[in-house]
C-alpha cells in the first residue's frame, strides 16, 4: 500500500529558479519504493510531495536529511470533513499564510464538498487562490495569473463568510490582477 507525504525542509535561500535542481536532487535519493512527485519553493521552506510503499520513506528521509534540514513530515490522509466550517477555515488560513498552499487546498476540499452556494463558490475561490500560489511556487507564472482570475470570480458571491473578510481580499486580488503582480497575499479572519 502506498502512502503520500509532504516533506518540508528549510529553505536556505533557494528560489523558484532552483526548483528543478531541488527536485532532481530529491529524486536521486529515492529508491524504487519512493517516488518524489513534485517540489514547491516557498520563502521559508521547500515542499517535496512524496509517494512511498510501506517502510520506504524512512530511508529516503535519512538520505534527504544528509542534504537538507527536514522541518516536518506530514502524511496526507483524506477523510470526510466533520469539523465545523470555521474550524476548517482557521486551519486552512494558517496553512495558507505559512505558504503551505497545497495543504490549505487539501484541507478546504473536504469542506467544499459539504457546502451549498454561495459558501461553496467562495470556498472554491479560496481553493483556487491556494492552487494559483502552488503554481507560482513551481515557477508557472502564467498558470498562476489564470487561476488567480478564476479564484477572484468565485469570490463574487459573498462579502463575508465564517469570519473571512472577502471585501478586503477581493480588493487585493483586483490590484494583483491589474498589476499582473505575483505578490503573496495573507488571508485574515475575524474573531467570530
Amino acid at each position: 500500500m502506498s502512502h503520500r507525504y509532504i516533506v518540508l525542509v528549510y529553505n536556505r535561500d533557494w528560489s523558484v529558479g532552483d526548483r528543478q535542481a531541488l527536485l532532481e536532487t530529491a529524486r536521486s535519493l529515492a529508491s524504487e519504493d519512493v517516488k518524489v512527485i513534485d517540489c514547491r519553493v516557498a520563502s521559508q521552506h521547500i515542499e517535496f510531495d512524496v509517494y512511498s510503499r510501506a517502510g520506504g520513506v524512512e530511508r529516503f528521509l535519512s538520505l534527504l536529511s544528509s542534504i537538507f534540514k527536514v522541518r516536518e513530515v506530514k502524511e496526507v490522509v483524506r477523510t470526510e470533513e466533520l469539523r465545523p466550517p470555521r474550524e476548517v477555515l482557521d486551519e486552512a488560513v494558517k496553512l495558507f499564510n505559512a505558504e503551505r498552499f497545497w495543504e490549505a487546498h487539501e484541507v478546504l476540499e473536504g469542506l467544499w464538498r459539504k457546502l451549498s452556494d454561495p459558501e461553496k463558490r467562495v470556498i472554491q475561490g479560496i481553493i483556487l487562490l491556494a492552487a494559483a500560489y502552488v503554481h507560482l511556487q513551481k515557477g508557472e507564472t502564467q498558470v498562476y495569473h489564470s487561476i488567480l482570475s478564476r479564484a477572484r470570480t468565485q469570490m463574487e458571491y459573498a462579502d463575508q463568510i465564517y469570519g473571512l473578510d472577502l471585501t478586503s481580499l477581493k480588493k487585493v486580488l483586483d490590484r494583483l490582477r491589474a498589476e499582473s503582480s505575483t505578490e503573496l497575499v495573507k488571508i485574515s479572519l475575524s474573531g467570530v
